[in-house]
Order: C-alpha cells, then structure tokens, then sequence
C-alpha cells in the first residue's frame, strides 16, 4: 500500500486524489496538513456541491470513498506540516498550497528525502528557487511536478508530429491559450497578484513547459509582459456577490455567470 499525506488540500487536490485512486495498485491517503480540517473534510465528502443533494447521492459518494481509500474519518489531520512528517511514516507527500508557499513546504519534504508530488509553479522569487537548487542536491527521492498538459493527448499528437520530422524543424512557435474557465483567474483568491502572481505563474508555465516539451529545447531567456484589458475593476479580492451591490448588473456575478452568460460547458 502506497501511503500519501498532503500539505495543503484544496480543489484542485481534491481532483487530484480522485485521479491517484484511479491508479492499479493501493494507495492510501493517511494524514493531511491543513489550516480547515473541516473545510478539508467536507471536501472530502463532497458536501456543498449541489444545493439539495438526495440521500441516494450520499450513500453514492460514501461508497466511493470507501472503495477510493478515502475516508475522512480515518485520515489523521494536522496544523503543523513537520509534526505530520515526523510522525507519519509516508511513502509520498502532496504539496498543494497557495502558490507563494509551495517552496516552503517543498522543502521540508525534499529536506526528508520523501518523494514530492509538487503543485505549480514550484516558486515565485528567485530565492524560491535558489532553495529549491540547493534542496534538489541532497535529495535524491522522485520529484514530480505537476504539468498535467504535457500529457494530453493533443500534445501527444503535436509531439509525434514534430518528432518526425515531416514539417523540419520548429523556428518559431505562436501559442495561445483559450479556455472557458479563464474567469477564475479574476475571482476570489486569484484576483489577489500578491497570493497568484498573475496569468504568468497560473497559465503561462503551463505554455512554457508544453512548447519545451515539444521542441525538445531550454529557452535562454524568459520574459513577461502584461497589458491587462479586461477585469480591470477597482474591487477588492476577495469581495463575494452577496455583499456587493452590483451583483445584478455585472456580468461576472455568480448569478450571471449562471443564468446569463453562455461560456461554461
């Protein structure tokens, strides 16, 4: 049995757990590190998701997790990431926190020589990633991190298209990056640069490890440039539609996002 903690458990590790318990050996999520147990555990549950959820539902989802090795009830919570290390004995840990944190607790993990399952981007100074030059010395436990695009069938066909030869070699490449989520990135915690740091450390590293992979090239130089035409606003992060008083008028509200605006599949 393969056991996992997790620093940090959110969304987006909630969907990535549902992915590991696909996998055709036995893993076990033991022990997670998260500031909201509950949050954490109804989560786990998947409660919240639907306004009125049936009974049938319940016992559907509580099936899962049981076969999914996924029960919250069994899991051991903690607050502080070393005492879970210390006392857990893991076979792996899942870095999953906000993005200005992930070097941090990356680092205590590679600091154990534990293999690390490490959410992008890996940092956002570059004393972020100095530390983690100088962890990735000593360690020699698997790192992964996560670029699930790499993966996807589409750049797998790219891939095999280039690597053939049949149009010669790539000179310049011009990419975009289209997506019916793209809201998100102005909402709630996103719209704080202080905690994402902008598009180019939520999407754009994503762009940049796809067309490196398929060039099969590390680029010289890297730079950014921003001209931010839409979400301009002067609205606060965090700001929610029940407390603001244009949720009625802004097509960005949940309630228009819903009921109005047709770009969600």
């Amino acid at each position: 049995m393969i056991r996992l903690g997790v620093i940090g458990y959110g969304v987006r590790i909630d969907m990535l757990m549902d992915e590991f318990m696909k996998l055709p050996y036995l893993v076990k999520l033991t022990a997670v590190t998260d500031t909201d147990p509950k949050r954490v555990q109804a989560l786990m549950r998947k409660d919240g998701t639907k306004e009125e959820m049936h009974q049938m539902e319940i016992d559907k989802i509580d099936a899962l997790m049981r076969k999914c090795n996924i029960d919250p009830d069994e899991i051991t919570f903690y607050k502080d990431a070393d005492e879970m290390i210390d006392k857990e004995m893991l076979d792996g840990i899942i870095v999953g926190t906000s993005c200005i944190s992930h070097a941090y607790f990356a680092k205590k993990v590679l600091d154990r020589n534990i293999p690390l399952f490490l959410e992008k981007p890996v940092g956002v100074t570059i004393e972020d990633l100095r530390l983690l030059s100088e962890c990735s010395k000593k360690a020699s436990a698997a790192t992964v991190v996560s670029f699930p695009l790499r993966v996807t069938k589409m750049v797998h066909k790219v891939k095999k298209l280039i690597d053939s030869g049949v149009i010669g070699k790539v000179e310049h490449v011009q990419a975009y990056n289209d997506v019916p989520y793209g809201f998100v990135y102005f909402h709630d915690w996103y719209r704080n640069e202080e905690i994402s740091h902008g598009l180019f450390m939520q999407k754009a590293t994503h762009d940049i490890d796809v067309i490196q992979y398929l060039l099969g090239e590390k680029p010289m130089q890297v730079c950014a440039m921003k001209s931010k035409q839409v979400y301009k606003g002067n609205k606060p992060a965090g700001l929610r539609c029940n407390v603001c008083e244009e949720w009625e008028s802004c097509m960005d509200s949940s309630y228009n996002i819903e009921h109005t605006r047709n770009d969600i599949p």
